[in-house]
């Protein structure tokens, strides 16, 4: 899911490019549930280069939306930098609050962190008409109190 059309052309001919025919690359607002119709539940979910650029609340909002997102035994694979206060911790619990079992995710210390974990439970209705997250700046996160 990518909102620039752009971005999504080059996507698109990149996985084309690499024989990847079971990849679809849509063009949309990736906060919003709605632009998942048809699309879901998924087998794998990416959300990557989200964490870190939305607030604590939105991450827990968009775990909470990925029951939705994912089939039964779909995967969820995230990132996030590691700055202080590490929020990963609690990023698992999250994931662990609504289903899901971690598979891995990075040792503390490293500055970026990724993880993925596998969604152990019948998937749930994905809300229509919700928007997930939204893109803030450094100034906001760096204010914002863990």
């Amino acid at each position: 899911m990518e909102l620039d059309p752009r971005n999504a052309a080059v996507a698109r001919q990149l996985a084309a490019d690499a024989g990847l025919t079971q990849v679809e690359v849509v063009t949309g607002d990736a906060a919003q549930t709605v632009a998942y119709a048809g699309l879901v539940p998924a087998t794998l979910v990416l959300a990557c280069g989200v964490f870190g650029n939305i607030t604590d609340e939105d991450v827990a909002r968009t775990i909470r939306c990925c029951a939705g997102l994912c089939a039964a035994g779909g995967t969820v694979v995230w990132t996030r930098g590691r700055r202080e206060p590490d929020l990963i911790p609690q990023i698992c619990q999250w994931f662990a609050a609504e289903g899901f079992e971690l598979l891995g995710v990075s040792e503390p210390g490293t500055r970026w962190g990724v993880g993925a974990h596998l969604f152990a439970e019948t998937p749930t209705p994905l809300p229509v008409g919700e928007q997930m997250f939204t893109f803030v700046g450094y100034d906001v996160l760096r204010r914002e109190p863990s």
